[in-house]
């Protein structure tokens, strides 16, 4: 079974998001710390 990590860096401003699998980094992503964007997000 394979695990993935869903970690989320949250500043004023805005949150970075990362998919890691143990191994390597799958994805990321930047969105700015408001209601909207994480709606959209």
């Amino acid at each position: 079974m394979k695990r993935i990590f869903v970690a989320g860096d949250i500043s004023k401003e805005k949150i970075d998001f990362c998919i890691y699998d143990g191994e390597s980094f799958l994805a990321s992503k930047v969105v700015k710390n408001s209601k909207s964007e994480l709606s959209t997000f």
